[in-house]
């Protein structure tokens, strides 16, 4: 019998765009750990149980874990006996390179912020350090280039450049670090040009939940000066749909 040959497609480096619900138990398939295992150490391949929701567990992963900003979704693929060849963005020693650069950061950042004495004054420690630190990147948005490190946690920790899902998964770098319970909501926003695609973050704090929009609190301006608000900082269901829309149904209430 021919072997099965599935690509993984490119539409899926916007990842958090097609998002498995925050409610489901994925992480507790039995491919999840075999995957976040292979990808943390950089193998070429790994054996999976062959199943319908292979891809669903492997964006889980990277969903759960920002830390793997160098997964190129272009370059891999699963065969029907069960062999999920992964790709990367570039050489083991490229990689290894970039992540000591993020770990460093990461490092650097949650080490300062462990001054403050509650949790949401070091969630807004964070959330202030990604805007004063991040500039949105309008020039590739506009011209519809927007290059893969835009997207995840090294392009905006590192190159200081990112769109909404870099600024989101940067946040969930520190929440992670800190065990704090959170998930990255998508779903769309309405600006100027009307609703369009978007991704922020969801964190619990005591018993309830708060939605936190970094990328909305840092305002593009005309004349390219860094603003920092808080308008979209710990905010409820409510008051974030105002100008937010997203699947309620998907994700824990922030009442």
């Amino acid at each position: 019998m021919k072997r099965l040959l599935i690509l993984f497609s490119m539409v899926l480096l916007l990842l958090p765009f097609q998002p498995v619900s925050a409610k489901s138990n994925l992480s507790k398939d039995p491919n999840y750990k075999t995957i976040y295992t292979a990808l943390i150490k950089l193998q070429p391949e790994v054996k999976v149980k062959y199943n319908k929701q292979v891809f669903n567990v492997l964006n889980q992963v990277l969903e759960d874990h920002p830390e793997i900003f160098y997964f190129n979704h272009s370059k891999t693929l699963l065969w029907s006996d069960g062999r999920l060849i992964l790709g990367y963005s570039g050489s083991k020693k490229t990689i290894k390179g970039q992540i000591s650069k993020l770990n460093k950061k990461v490092n650097s950042v949650y080490k300062k912020a462990q001054v403050k004495k509650t949790i949401k004054e070091k969630i807004k420690y964070y959330h202030d350090y990604i805007v004063n630190n991040t500039k949105y990147d309008i020039k590739n948005y506009q011209k519809g280039s927007i290059p893969d490190s835009s997207y995840n946690s090294y392009g905006t920790l590192v190159k200081g450049v990112a769109v909404c899902q870099g600024y989101a998964y940067a946040m969930k770098i520190f929440l992670n670090k800190e065990g704090i319970t959170n998930y990255i909501v998508t779903g769309d926003a309405n600006s100027y040009g009307g609703w369009e695609g978007h991704a922020w973050n969801l964190v619990k704090v005591g018993k309830k939940y708060f939605h936190v929009d970094p990328t909305w609190n840092d305002p593009i301006t005309y004349d390219g000066k860094q603003i920092l608000r808080h308008d979209y900082f710990m905010v409820s269901d409510k008051e974030l749909k105002k100008d937010h829309r997203w699947n309620t149904t998907k994700y824990p209430k922030a009442l």
